[in-house]
């Protein structure tokens, strides 16, 4: 007769219960019992608890569920006379009347595993709860409590399993939805999909025998599986909360469960144990030996992707500082940006004072000495648009600086993170300052440049490599500062675009010729290219006029240079 086990589902939804029927299982439902919310109280009250089936002992697999949803069950009285019972505390706002339930079927779960049964657990937190005897007296007056002499006891909802309580110790409660399966062992692979939608509520240290099967954002094992346990050698899954368990449980009884334990299952139901290593054929053994080591090299090389990556932003992070930051640290990110434009005399003005023991006076943010004039910086980040009293603080200090110093050659430069709360595509980015801000600025000398611009120009600079003396003269400009370096020139505007030949049409305001160098501005950088063909009327030319449709190759899409994109001529043209 071929096996088909007996399966156990315990306090998990209907959902668990349909997909262990759906693969022609005897299933059977059960329940350690009820957990209500009460109104909290120093009295202790009375659950009845639904009881396990009376031939659960007998199961082969056991699926059991730590986080069912609350209860609506009342609580119920008893009608007539004083009997002895059981009562749990009420002091928490919850009455789980299932640890005791547990600890009652401790014994024969232990014995299902170590007969070669299996127990797959969605973990929650190990919650410990008190429970007291007592009587239950009926009076005249009503019902009341009455308790004996036996001092409360606390049973906690993993006592259901010594192999679980045995980690009872090493566990922590912790909460997230960041984990990652471990691709190298197969039970984890074969549940990463599900897992990626999990939520774990405690993690685990785990003995040195155990395999983690999935850990947390920070390394904590939040998924395992025990070493064959007893000398029927079964063994224990640990699972966090994950939003489709019907799927895992169906994954597990149909692929994974049948290699792992072959005994308990049928081959009608499932032939994968054939394809476990002592039954492989031994080149798929080799193969599979194979993509094990490419999959772990992949894994390492992610490894290393993934470092890259966070030392990539914590070196160059001040970029998104620029588009985010306020106070202190949007001073921080425009300093370290105007030092990865070359700036090399840039001094933190509350720094300096600070230093030289001042204390605290209200002065502009920073300075910048590299040549003259003498630039005034007054860093802001804010929710909205700038007002008058954001973009003028500037040219207040520049009045005093000049005062101070006795001189004349002192230029400000307002710097304000606007919209800061909203992504910089979305922002106002054509006119984020009044025309009145814009005509004052041009009339007392000094510039106003968004974060945006500067994180744009400074990301430019970057990918462009870009020699420090065109930036420096962008900062000097009056009025609304463009992040457009000085060795840029206009050249015209995208008007074509080709997508299967990978062809841009730009109509052009001024001459150009072939294999001079072009940058297209796109929405966050200036992207430069050679002009390796050049053509006009589907015709080649060396040189466009002025007032053409020119066209040229690119590397870059419609999506990416739509119509309207400047073009800017890159440096000196050509002898």
């Amino acid at each position: 007769m071929p096996n088909r086990p007996h399966v156990l589902v315990v306090d998990c939804s209907q959902t668990v219960l349909d997909a262990v029927r759906g693969l022609r299982l005897d299933a059977v439902e059960a329940s350690f019992g009820p957990r209500v919310v009460v109104t909290p109280s120093d009295r202790p009250v009375q659950l009845f608890a639904s009881g396990l089936p009376h031939s659960y002992g007998e199961s082969d697999v056991v699926i059991i569920d730590l986080n069912p949803p609350m209860s609506q069950r009342a609580i119920i009285s008893r009608e007539a006379g004083s009997v002895a019972q059981t009562f749990a505390s009420a002091e928490r706002g919850i009455v789980d009347w299932r640890p005791l339930q547990m600890q009652s079927t401790r014994e024969r779960i232990d014995r299902i595993v170590e007969h070669g049964g299996i127990l797959i657990i969605f973990l929650d937190a190990r919650q410990f709860f008190g429970f007291v005897t007592g009587l239950y007296l009926l009076t005249g007056g009503g019902a009341i409590f009455s308790s004996s002499r036996n001092p409360p006891v606390s049973v906690d909802t993993w006592s259901f399993s010594s192999t679980l309580e045995s980690l009872g110790s090493g566990s922590s409660s912790d909460h997230g939805t960041a984990i990652s399966a471990r691709m190298d062992h197969r039970v984890a692979r074969e549940l990463a999909a599900f897992l990626e939608d999990g939520a774990y509520t405690c993690t685990l240290r785990l003995p040195r025998d155990w395999e983690a099967l999935a850990s947390s954002k920070f390394g904590a094992t939040v998924a395992a599986a025990s070493p064959p346990v007893g000398s029927g050698r079964g063994r224990v899954l640990l699972l966090p909360q994950v939003t489709d368990k019907a799927g895992v449980v169906t994954k597990l009884l149909r692929e994974v469960l049948p290699e792992l334990q072959p005994q308990l299952f049928e081959s009608g139901l499932s032939a994968k144990w054939v394809e476990s290593e002592p039954y492989e054929l031994p080149t798929v053994n080799s193969l599979k030996m194979q993509i094990s080591e490419v999959e772990s090299e992949a894994d390492r090389r992610t490894r290393e992707l993934r470092d890259a990556i966070d030392r990539e932003r914590v070196s160059n992070g001040y970029l998104h500082t620029l588009l985010t930051g306020t106070g202190d640290d949007l001073v921080t990110a425009v300093q370290q940006a105007l030092h990865t434009l070359g700036f090399k005399q840039v001094i933190d003005v509350d720094a300096a004072i600070a230093e030289e023991g001042g204390g605290r006076q209200k002065r502009e943010d920073l300075q910048i000495h590299d040549r003259s004039p003498i630039l005034i910086v007054e860093v802001k980040g804010i929710a909205g648009y700038p007002s008058d009293d954001h973009a003028l603080a500037v040219q207040k200090y520049v009045v005093l600086r000049m005062k101070e110093w006795g001189r004349t050659n002192v230029q400000g430069l307002a710097i304000i993170n606007h919209q800061r709360h909203i992504p910089a595509l979305a922002r106002e980015n054509t006119l984020p300052f009044r025309q009145e801000i814009l005509d004052n600025a041009l009339e007392l000398g000094f510039g106003l440049l968004t974060t945006w611009d500067l994180h744009r120009l400074t990301r430019s600079a970057i990918a462009n490599g870009w020699d420090p003396e065109v930036t420096h003269d962008v900062l000097y400009r009056a009025g609304r500062i463009e992040p457009v370096p000085s060795h840029y020139h206009f050249l015209g505007t995208v008007d074509a675009f080709i997508p299967r030949l990978n062809v841009v049409g730009i109509r052009l305001t001024a001459d150009v010729e072939a294999r001079e160098r072009i940058a297209f501005e796109t929405a966050t950088e200036f992207v430069e290219q050679e002009i390796n063909s050049l053509q006009v009327d589907n015709a080649d030319v060396t040189t466009a006029q002025a007032g053409a449709l020119a066209g040229t190759t690119t590397t870059l899409s419609k999506l990416q240079i739509p119509t309207g994109t400047r073009v800017f001529l890159v440096g000196a043209r050509s002898a």
